[in-house]
């Protein structure tokens, strides 16, 4: 399988095991993988489903099995890592305070057994701030991966979440039902992009700071996003606002005008 016939055919799939199927055959022939887990790592309602490691995954059962067992979910750096990183990441990458406690390096020990010493993974976000996980690892001891197959291992996954969702429903929800804010919650959250505290919206709208505070949890609630940097970036996306060339005056001048 080259690439373009990895699009054709996960872009083809009806089904998530058509789909994994997909995965599996990219994985193997483009990037020299054998296992991989796929997970979302916050809760993604607007498809109806929790976060849950290994969603999707043909790790052996024994791991899986040990994984559960010792309740290595909370441990797992390669998540804790990814909810911060933007691009695809190799263990190595980690940084070593993430297996700081005991029972983090036991996790380490009984992983790298379960990858053959060397895993890749990336972090896939969605509009609304919603986040998920593609874990793989080669099938020949400690030989690293190339970069050119982490940068293919990359593109795959992000397909493969991209038609996850699809299938899933997701697409669809999204355009029936797309939130929107309020005239008040656009003029917060577009002095949030502009990187305007509470305390500073609140002088400049004459709002009280808690009412604020208030205001951009709800749109964050709205957008289920992660933090206020999430829910400016989906508003954006969503055309709710448009910074421009917003100014204090620009705003008096402009609330002026509607009164």
């Amino acid at each position: 399988m080259n690439l373009s016939d990895f699009v054709i055919e996960s872009s083809d799939a009806e089904t998530v095991e058509a789909l994994q199927s997909a995965l599996y055959k990219g994985l193997r022939d483009l990037c020299g993988v054998k296992y991989y887990i796929f997970g979302l790592e916050t809760d993604h309602p607007h498809i109806g489903m929790k976060a849950t490691h290994g969603l999707l995954t043909n790790y052996p059962q024994e791991w899986l099995t040990v994984f559960i067992k010792q309740k290595y979910g909370p441990l797992d750096a390669v998540v804790k890592y990814g909810l911060t990183s933007y691009g695809p990441f190799t263990w190595e990458d980690i940084p070593t305070d993430y297996f700081s406690s005991k029972r983090s390096r036991g996790w380490q020990r009984d992983n790298c057994e379960a990858y053959k010493v060397f895993g890749v993974c990336t972090p896939m976000r969605a509009p609304f701030g919603q986040i998920g996980g593609m874990g793989a690892s080669n099938d020949s001891g400690k030989e690293r991966m190339h970069a050119h197959h982490i940068s293919t291992f990359n593109i795959l996954s992000q397909q493969f979440y991209v038609r996850f969702l699809d299938i899933c429903g997701a697409k669809n929800k999204h355009r029936k039902n797309l939130p929107h804010l309020t005239p008040r919650e656009k003029d917060v959250m577009a002095w949030v992009a502009r990187g305007k505290t509470n305390e500073e919206i609140s002088d400049i709208l004459s709002l009280s700071s808690n009412y604020v505070r208030e205001i951009v949890s709800g749109v964050m609630t709205k957008y289920n996003a992660v933090n206020r940097v999430s829910a400016v970036l989906t508003a954006i996306f969503l055309g709710e606002i448009d910074v421009g060339e917003l100014t204090e005056r620009s705003f008096i001048k402009r609330r002026g005008a509607r009164k």
